[in-house]
């Protein structure tokens, strides 16, 4: 669903030298779309008051992928 190409790589675990050349090869990391609704739809639920707004929301998971 999700092209490897849609976001640019993180190499998280590469280890480089003084002189910026890599010593230890790392892993690609990419970031993977928002997908998890839950905010929008608590949200979404019930018309709010400007008096409520903003709203502090926590959901939790992980939105990486690698």
């Amino acid at each position: 669903y999700y092209a490897d190409t849609m976001f640019p790589p993180m190499l998280a675990d590469e280890e480089t030298d003084a002189e910026g050349n890599v010593t230890k090869a790392g892993q690609e990391y990419y970031l993977k779309a928002m997908n998890c609704p839950m905010h929008n739809l608590i949200f979404r639920s019930r018309g709010r008051s400007y008096r409520e707004l903003p709203l502090r929301l926590v959901e939790m998971g992980h939105d990486y992928r690698y």
